[in-house]
């Protein structure tokens, strides 16, 4: 049996499910399962044990209790899903357990279910469960004593007795089939059944020519020899056919892989193509994103800016074409004011001189309000100047530490040299370990056995005899002893027949037959002394040469499992000594691999990794720190845009007002404006009350509407071409 799959759910310590490869583990030829106590090594074999034969030996043998003991605590469900490979035909088998715990009981689990597949075509069809014992041949207890044998029992697996032992021993060997006494019976009454018939038909046949049967005999020798030929012949052809049946499938594997070579070649080249812009971009990506998007963004900005500029000329035809027609419509109306009297002249100025006043004071809170505005501006200004030279050092600051940044690539390939020099190292000094283990274990045998020929038996031999001098040694003390044996047993049997003669003498009786020779008279009946002594001292000598045979047998015994262990010692020390002559080569050609003197020394390499991670912190930080300077940055440039935005409002709304002014200074006709230098406003309204009317009052305000009107466009012509410049 070769296991190839193990999953495990729910079963002891398997609390999730674990899938066990055992194809990688069986490929290395010798494998082994290392691990804590606890840590579910025997889990493994019990696992196995139970899915082949629904038994274990652990906790409780049967019954719902075992289950519960061997579901883990904390699963609701258990799995053992086992794949193996068993018989001859090398076919695959496969069996599952199932269980489940109830939901409402939690310490009843129900009965595992077990269930068994052979696979055909690729698919697992299902087969009786006794089918699994019979492709592995062995039964359960012998599945215990030699495929997986418990921890603590491998002292019985070496004292089975004789009956267990023959009983194993035919399981494993298949040695029922040389068990040949019945099928020799049988066989041989039928070979006399068929001799008999082979007789009655030579009879019939009658006399027998010998020149005939000669010459069938050298035809039949004939015969055989063509047809030993032929066969030759047709395995020579068969070889040869196999033979070119792989070459041919090697020159087809080789030119599919040609193909295939060919074919990645001429891919190289692109590959190698999309390699350089795939760096070139990563390259413009760190080192031009910030400037990108700034550039991005400030042509956004101007964009939006030529919109205005062009929205503004559109605007600026259309104030022009109103400004004109108000001014015809001022003339119209200033013809006709010109025909006025003083006195609505002078109710004009005053209203004038009003207009004036409230325009002095909406000028005066317009400057201070710009003068505030201003100096905001050059300080978001000057905030923003600082923040670019911040961006500009930054980036300065991360090019050179992606400039100082060591090659990682490189890096890691001499921490790959380093990791398998260190693994190679290790494995040198597990090695050498296993080697001292066995050279000791090698010694302890030597001791062992010089203890041994300290025996009386070996007194003979020197010291640096080999293990066939010892067996001749025992084989002749065996010999010696069983002809003392044989010699006692011929003695013994004369004297047990003088004992018997003796026996039969006194019970003679003349006249009656003697029962050996008949006779009814006895002249001179036998006489013999008391043979008991004699006996008695053959008996002792027969228990003193038996315990001879067993001590010889038991040396013999020791012997050859002491020659067995030291030949299995030294057979591992020599392998573990041509591994780490291996290994050892192994080192030299990976110490002559290293190419890299800058890192000659491991700690120049961690260095260097250090270096690399201190340069990628500094660099997120410092990328961190653009981030933000870059964010703050633009968001002083829109401040800043919006302080410029508000004082170009001002601006107008100041030119607006000083416009105004001028324009109403030369509206005034009579009133001379510094006569009412210190005069409020409530003295002029005093003074203007009296000469209002409606019709002059109607005109002025028509007149001053105009005015206006004509002031405003002409001040916003002047403030959009001043914003187009």
């Amino acid at each position: 049996m070769i296991p190839i799959q193990l999953t495990l759910q729910g079963l002891y310590s398997y609390q999730v499910k674990q899938t066990i490869d055992f194809t990688r583990l069986t490929s290395a030829g010798l494998f082994g399962i290392f691990g804590v106590v606890g840590s579910g090594k025997s889990s493994i074999l019990e696992a196995i044990t139970f899915a082949l034969y629904g038994r274990t030996d652990r906790l409780n043998l049967s019954g719902d209790n075992r289950n519960y003991n061997m579901m883990n605590l904390k699963s609701k469900e258990l799995l053992i899903d086992f794949i193996f490979e068993a018989g001859s035909d090398q076919a695959h088998y496969r069996t599952t357990v199932r269980g489940r715990r109830n939901s409402k009981r939690f310490e009843e689990v129900k009965t595992l279910d077990r269930a068994a597949y052979r696979e055909a075509n690729n698919e697992w069809i299902p087969i009786e469960q006794d089918a699994l014992q019979q492709a592995i041949g062995l039964s359960y207890e012998n599945f215990k004593r030699t495929i997986i044998i418990p921890q603590g029992q491998f002292q019985e697996f070496l004292q089975l007795g004789n009956r267990d032992r023959t009983q194993m021993l035919k399981e494993l060997f298949n040695l029922g089939k040389y068990e040949l006494s019945n099928k020799v019976g049988l066989l041989e009454s039928k070979n006399n059944e068929q001799l008999h018939q082979l007789e009655g038909q030579l009879l019939q046949l009658g006399p027998i020519d010998e020149g005939q049967v000669e010459r069938y005999q050298s035809e039949l020798m004939k015969l055989e020899e063509t047809i030993a030929g032929q066969k030759r012949l047709l395995e020579e052809m068969t070889a040869q056919e196999e033979q070119l049946r792989k070459l041919q499938e090697l020159v087809h594997k080789r030119v599919d892989s040609e193909k295939e070579l060919r074919k990645l070649e001429e891919q190289g080249p692109a590959y190698r193509v999309l390699e350089k812009r795939i760096s070139r971009y990563e390259q413009c990506h760190y080192q031009f994103k910030h400037q990108l998007d700034l550039l991005e963004e400030r042509g956004k900005k101007k964009r939006e800016r030529l919109l205005q500029i062009d929205h503004n000329r559109r605007r600026l035809k259309e104030v022009d074409a109103a400004v004109e027609q108000t001014q015809q419509r001022l003339t119209e109306i200033r013809t006709t004011y010109e025909k006025r009297d003083e006195l609505q002249k002078r109710a004009t100025d005053l209203t004038l001189l009003l207009k004036m006043r409230k325009a002095e004071e909406e000028i005066t809170k317009e400057k201070t309000r710009f003068a505030s505005g201003n100096v905001m501006l050059e300080q978001a200004t000057r905030q923003t100047e600082e923040l670019r030279r911040e961006r500009g050092q930054l980036e300065e600051q991360i090019r050179k530490l992606r400039s100082n940044m060591p090659d990682m690539t490189l890096l890691s390939v001499v921490r790959r040299w380093y990791d398998e020099k260190r693994n190679l190292e290790n494995q040198l000094g597990e090695i050498r370990k296993e080697n001292d283990r066995y050279l000791r274990e090698e010694n302890e045998l030597k001791r062992e056995r010089l203890q041994l020929l300290t025996d009386p038996l070996f007194s003979m031999l020197p010291q640096e005899a080999g293990y066939a001098a010892y067996e001749r040694c025992l084989d002749q003390e065996t010999d010696r002893v069983k002809t003392l044996q044989r010699e006692l047993a011929a003695e013994e049997h004369h004297l047990l027949v003088k004992e018997k003669l003796k026996s039969y003498a006194g019970e003679l009786v003349e006249g009656r037959p003697c029962p050996l020779c008949g006779s009814r008279h006895h002249p001179e009946p036998y006489q013999s002394d008391d043979q008991g002594k004699q006996l008695q001292h053959i008996a002792e000598e027969k228990k003193e040469i038996e315990q001879k045979l067993n001590h010889v047998a038991s040396l013999s015994k020791q012997l050859t499992l002491l020659q067995s262990r030291e030949q299995q010692a030294r057979s591992n020390s020599n392998e573990w000594r041509e591994k780490g002559k291996s290994v050892q080569k192994q080192i030299t050609d990976h110490a002559g691999q290293f190419h890299w003197d800058k890192y000659r020394e491991e700690k120049e390499l961690n260095a260097a990794f250090i270096q690399v991670r201190e340069i990628e912190d500094e660099l997120r930080k410092q990328e961190s720190l653009l981030t933000k300077t870059v964010s703050q940055l633009e968001r002083e440039e829109r401040n800043r845009e919006r302080y410029r935005s508000a004082l170009d409002q001002i601006r107008i709304t100041l030119t607006v007002q000083e416009t105004t002014m001028v324009t109403l200074q030369e509206q005034l006709k009579i009133i001379n404006p510094v006569q009412y230098r210190n005069s409020g406003v409530a003295e002029i309204e005093t003074e203007q009350q009296p000469l209002r009317n409606d019709g002059v009052g109607g005109r002025e305000t028509e007149t001053g509407h105009f005015q206006r009107s004509v002031a405003a466009k002409q001040i916003r012509t002047g403030a959009v071409t001043e914003r187009d410049r």
